[in-house]
C-alpha cells in the first residue's frame, strides 16, 4: 500500500508470446518460426491443411497487443521504444511504422470470419482444441491450456513472436479496481495515469510498467527462464 491507500501496480505479465498446437503443427510439418515472413509461410501451410491459421478476438486490446508484437518484430527495441514510449514524431510517421502496419494488415487476412468480439480465451480454446494453429496472446494463456490438462510441449508450444526473441514485453493493471466505491475507482485511477506517465518518462528499459493508458516497455533480457515454452 501507498502512502495515499493506494495499491500499487501488480499482476504484471509478458505480452509478445506465440502459442501453438502442437498436434496441428506437427500435421503440417510446420517448425518454430523466426521471423515475421517466417510466421505467415507457417499461416499459410495452416490455411493449405484446412486449419484457421490465427485465432483472435476482434476487440481492440487484444489487436493493440498482437500490433506491440508486430512493431517490436518489425523495427527491433530501440525504434519500439522511440515510437511508443517517447512518442518520437519522426519515429510515428517513419516506413518502419508504416510497415509495421502492413504486417498488421497482413496477418489479420489469417483469421476466421467470425473473430469479432471474440473473448481472448475462446480464442485460446480454438488452439487447445486444434481448431487453429496459433493465438497471439499473453502469458495469461497458459492457464486456459493447464485447466484443459494440457501439457507443455506434448500438447502444445509456446514461442517469443517472431523477430521478438531476446526481448520481453510487459503489461501490468490494477489489482481490486473492481468491486470497489466508484470514490475509490477514480482515486486508483488516477494514482494510475500518474505512475504510468512516470513510467513513460524514464529511458531506462529496466522499468517493467505498463498500463493500457500508457505504453508498453520492451525488456532486453539473456535469461532462459524469459524464453521457456512454459512461462509462469
Amino acid at each position: 500500500m501507498t502512502a495515499s491507500g493506494l495499491q500499487p501496480p501488480v499482476n504484471v505479465h509478458s505480452v509478445n508470446w506465440l502459442w501453438i498446437n502442437k498436434a496441428v503443427m506437427d500435421k503440417i510439418g510446420g517448425t518454430q518460426p523466426k521471423t515475421f515472413d517466417e510466421l505467415i509461410a507457417l499461416l499459410d501451410k495452416a490455411k493449405a491443411a484446412g486449419v484457421i491459421p490465427l485465432a483472435l478476438g476482434g476487440q481492440n486490446w487484444q489487436e493493440a497487443t498482437m500490433f506491440d508484437s508486430i512493431v517490436l518484430s518489425t523495427g527491433g527495441p530501440e525504434f519500439y521504444k522511440k515510437a511508443f514510449n517517447d512518442l518520437d514524431e519522426e519515429s510515428l510517421k517513419s516506413d518502419t511504422m508504416k510497415k509495421s502496419f502492413d504486417n498488421l494488415a497482413t496477418i489479420i487476412k489469417y483469421v476466421d470470419p467470425n473473430f469479432s468480439g471474440r473473448d481472448w480465451n475462446l480464442a485460446t480454446a480454438m488452439v487447445i482444441k486444434g481448431d487453429a494453429l496459433v493465438q497471439v496472446m499473453g502469458d495469461w494463456a497458459k492457464g486456459e491450456f493447464v485447466a484443459a490438462k494440457k501439457t507443455p510441449d506434448t500438447d502444445f508450444l509456446c514461442y517469443r513472436f517472431p523477430g521478438t526473441d531476446g526481448s520481453v514485453v510487459y503489461n501490468s493493471d490494477m489489482f481490486g479496481m473492481f468491486n470497489v466505491p466508484d470514490d475509490r475507482k477514480a482515486a486508483r485511477g488516477r494514482w494510475r495515469r500518474q505512475r504510468c506517465r512516470r513510467a513513460s518518462s524514464r529511458p531506462s528499459t529496466s522499468s517493467r510498467v505498463r498500463c493500457r493508458l500508457a505504453p508498453t516497455f520492451p525488456i532486453p533480457t539473456s535469461t532462459p527462464a524469459a524464453r521457456r515454452a512454459s512461462p509462469t
